[in-house]
């Protein structure tokens, strides 16, 4: 099958045809013109040659022999005596209008008469011929002009309007846009960029809150443990000994939160789900031996949590390490926003090549105004950060890129004060 031609492929050739019509045309123009300037000096110069071959004629028969021995091809003069009698041709009586439309030349014969010899002008003067010369040439120059304001107009312009957007991004102008409006290549390249500079710009944006979120997050930790370094220096060890599991507690929140900045990092956070899908180390995993992991991990740093887990066998091709974390990251918020004595439930099943894992909590549930954020990094709910424990508002931002990632969506049901379910929904993609 050929390739389609391009509406711009089209435009262009149409442009070029065009000119080219135009151009012959005026050629075309030149062309005539010339023809009847040299059919002009031809009719004169046969004049003259007749008036001179008929000068020593005095009788009306050798005038017509000589006539008749002087042709050429088919063209003989109109010859009248001067009382304007036809001798040779023509009208029988010789009038203004002949003469004004025929070119004239006199011939005076031996005997004092005269010959009144008309051939038929071509161009009457060489003001025609002046003007044709002036078409010829000003055609094709204003067909020049029509095709450049074209150009200008439908193809350098937006062309200029690209140049310029790009420099300004590449002065750090994020909000530059080319905005060609059109339906052609030009348009496709257009709207190309402008998609990408909208997607630059969003990746800046994310990766300046990731910065000064971590920034913010990362103090607070850090003042808590520095205060209780402070308080602990001169008092006594059972003062040191009481500080320390807030330390660790501390601690143990910077680790995750620089490993899943850490992971965030490996991720390319703000980049397209194939890119991300593409840094996977993907492999063939049991379901329920996947999901007993996450438990025991959760359960060693919760020990007096009650978690419940219910796990249908299957298989699924994914990232291990980063599908533990992200359940990591579930469990831990719906740890922080329930009560200690509150049970958590952790299910998974698989059904139609797609595998599924929720995350049920009774705690304090979602805002719905909020559900829609609850993904973007460092965000946390009016009611999380009202508790006193809170995590950085990272966990979840990550459960989604790793989500996406594996090409599956997150699904969110919840009331508040009646707890939250959150699922994730993922390609079993058998091997």
């Amino acid at each position: 099958m050929k390739a389609r031609r391009s509406r711009l492929f089209f435009r262009i050739y149409g442009l070029l045809a065009l000119a080219v019509v135009l151009t012959i045309l005026a050629s075309h123009l030149v062309a005539i013109g010339l023809v009847h300037v040299t059919r002009a000096r031809m009719t004169d110069e046969l004049t003259r040659f007749f008036a001179e071959e008929l000068a020593d004629v005095t009788d009306e028969a050798e005038l017509r022999r000589r006539l008749e021995r002087a042709a050429i091809g088919d063209y003989t003069p109109l010859v009248y005596d001067q009382d304007g009698r036809a001798l040779a041709g023509g009208p029988p009586r010789l009038s203004q209008a002949m003469i004004d439309h025929h070119t004239v030349v006199r011939v005076t014969r031996p005997d004092g008469a005269t010959w009144t010899l008309l051939a038929p002008r071509v161009i009457r003067s060489w003001r025609p011929i002046t003007t044709l010369w002036s078409l010829a040439l000003a055609i094709p120059l204003v067909v020049l002009l029509f095709v450049a304001w074209l150009f200008e107009r439908g193809y350098a312009r937006p062309f200029a309007r690209l140049t310029a957007a790009a420099r300004a991004m590449g002065q750090g102008d994020l909000s530059a846009r080319a905005r060609i409006d059109r339906a052609d290549e030009l348009g496709k390249v257009g709207r190309a960029f402008d998609d990408m500079a909208e997607k630059v710009a969003q990746l800046v944006g994310l990766q300046r809150r990731l910065l000064a979120g971590a920034s913010h997050e990362l103090r607070t930790p850090l003042t808590r443990i520095r205060l209780a370094l402070e308080l602990t220096e001169d008092s006594a060890r059972d003062r040191l000994e009481e500080e320390l599991p807030a330390i660790r507690r501390d601690l143990d929140q910077l680790e995750r939160m620089v490993d899943d900045l850490l992971t965030a990092a490996r991720l390319d956070v703000g980049a397209s789900a194939a890119a991300r899908e593409a840094r996977l180390e993907l492999e063939a995993l049991s379901l329920p031996e996947l999901v007993e992991a996450a438990a025991r991990r959760f359960r060693r740093g919760h020990p007096r949590r009650v978690l419940d887990v219910i796990a249908a066998p299957a298989t699924l091709t994914a990232d291990r390490a980063l599908l533990l974390r992200a359940l990591d990251n579930l469990l831990e918020n719906a740890a922080r926003c329930s009560d200690d004595d509150a049970p958590i439930e952790l299910r998974a099943a698989g059904s139609s090549g797609e595998v599924t894992l929720a995350v049920i909590d009774r705690g304090i549930g979602i805002a719905e105004d909020e559900r829609d954020r609850i993904f973007e990094p460092f965000f946390r709910g009016r009611r999380a950060r009202a508790r006193s424990q809170g995590g950085a508002g990272l966990g979840l931002s990550l459960v989604k890129t790793i989500v996406d990632a594996h090409a599956g969506v997150i699904e969110v049901e919840s009331r508040e004060d009646q707890g939250a379910l959150i699922r994730l929904r993922l390609p079993a993609r058998r091997v």
